[in-house]
Parts: structure tokens; C-alpha cells; sequence
């Protein structure tokens, strides 16, 4: 069976895997979910894990610059590089809260 060849610049994918990984162990209460869908020419990786969640305030900023939000002493930069990090790849950033709680982070990059 053939395995379809990607291509994407392993630099980028490894922040974002990192920056969005590493804010899922922080939150999550017990567990994290990584998914990997491709759907040419998109790639798309969803993380969600069942914390409490974006805080209202980061969700209304939206594509604004993060800024220090005071919860546990992190800036929220990590969010802001990975969006940059994904639109510089042609893809997408979009972050979310689950219902009744959690955090989904999806990522799309085109391959």
C-alpha cells in the first residue's frame, strides 16, 4: 500500500505540536486527545483535553495579540505563535472550548 508523502516544514510542525501539547498537559485534569486527519491538501491536528477550558477572556481576544491573562504566571504566547506558525504553513488556527469542559485546539495546514 502506498503511504502518501507529505510535506511540511517539520520546524513549524514540531512548535506547534509542542506549544499546543505542552498547554494540554498543563490544563488537563486526566486526559488529552491528539488526532491527525488528512484531507489533501489539508492536514489537520485537533488536541483536546478535559480541563476547565479557554478562560472567557482569551476567547474574546480572538487573532488579537495575547497578552498576560495572571492565570498560573504564562502569557498566553504560545497560542499567539502557533496561529502565526499555522498561517505562515497556508493553514489555519482555531481554539475553542468543549462542552460540558475542555479545551479544542485545531490546527490545518496545508500539504
Amino acid at each position: 500500500i502506498p503511504a502518501d508523502i507529505l510535506s511540511v516544514d517539520k520546524v513549524i510542525v514540531y512548535r506547534l505540536m509542542e506549544n499546543i501539547v505542552e498547554n494540554a498537559v498543563r490544563f488537563a485534569q486526566h486526559k488529552i486527545t491528539v488526532v491527525f486527519t488528512l484531507q489533501k491538501p489539508a492536514l489537520e491536528i485537533t488536541v483536546t483535553d478535559d480541563g476547565n477550558g479557554f478562560p472567557d477572556e482569551i476567547l474574546h481576544r480572538g487573532r488579537r495579540t495575547f497578552l498576560p491573562t495572571g492565570q498560573d504566571g504564562h502569557l498566553g504566547m504560545g497560542l499567539a505563535v502557533s496561529r502565526i506558525l499555522c498561517e505562515k504553513h497556508g493553514g489555519s488556527f482555531l481554539f475553542q472550548n468543549a462542552v460540558p469542559h475542555g479545551a479544542i485546539v485545531k490546527i490545518k495546514l496545508e500539504v
